[in-house]
């Protein structure tokens, strides 16, 4: 299957180099379109660059892979791509391990050593960098992309047209959630609502959206808050 990456720069060229590397020997790497003048003639990675999106019913091919890193663009690309009858392709790393019951659809792009455990669900579109790991039934959103080494936590979720840093960690902060809930739905103890909510959220801290370089004044943040709304309950409550 002869194959043209929509994109040169730099998720276009992961994507070629992913090509060329495939232990598939169906597909074939034939070029690359691109609406930059700049790119036009030029070869890349050994590959040419043959026109821009709008030459592809001029260019032969079997299949197209969409490496717009722009979610906006990649979505909007990508969808004219299928009305105009395209097939587009996902591309998934040789090294990236993914549970067999994951259903991959058009446009995802997987990055080297991502791991995508069961029950993961991924939107069109949707890209996967180097080293991710998806947890459980979490969920990434159609046009949404992972930067590398960002871990989402068993069911977390991230919506489509997102973007999510380098080393990120997603994951359902679900401690203060139960706390509050038990506050005003419970006639239970404040102290027994307060261990129980400590708990939960002692284990489930660790995994709490941040950027891991955010970690210390994010903690003294938290904890910061969480004082002073204790504090303010037990004079409430006094």
């Amino acid at each position: 299957m002869n194959v043209l990456v929509v994109g040169v720069d730099g998720l276009g060229r992961q994507v070629a180099d992913m090509l060329r590397g495939r232990r598939q020997s169906h597909l074939s790497l034939v070029g690359f379109v691109d609406d930059a003048p700049l790119w036009q003639g030029q070869l890349i990675l050994g590959a040419p660059v043959l026109g821009t999106v709008r030459d592809l019913v001029t260019i032969p091919h079997d299949a197209v892979v969409v490496a717009l890193a722009d979610n906006d663009v990649r979505r909007r690309t990508t969808q004219q791509l299928l009305a105009a009858g395209e097939r587009v392709l996902s591309v998934c790393h040789p090294s990236s391990v993914i549970a067999g019951d994951i259903y991959v659809p058009p446009g995802v792009i997987v990055g080297p050593l991502a791991s995508l455990d069961i029950g993961s669900v991924l939107g069109m579109g949707a890209i996967i960098g180097a080293g991710c790991v998806l947890e459980p039934h979490a969920a990434v959103g159609a046009f949404s992309q992972l930067a590398g080494g960002v871990r989402l936590g068993a069911s977390a979720i991230v919506g489509d047209d997102a973007c999510v840093g380098v080393g990120a960690v997603v994951a359902i902060a679900v401690g203060p959630l139960l706390g509050v809930a038990l506050i005003f739905t419970t006639s239970a103890p404040f102290v027994l609502v307060n261990i129980v909510a400590g708990l939960v959220y002692a284990l489930a801290f660790p995994f709490v959206a941040l950027d891991e370089a955010q970690l210390p004044a994010h903690v003294d943040a938290m904890l910061r808050d969480f004082f002073i709304g204790v504090a303010t309950m037990m004079i409430n409550r006094a």
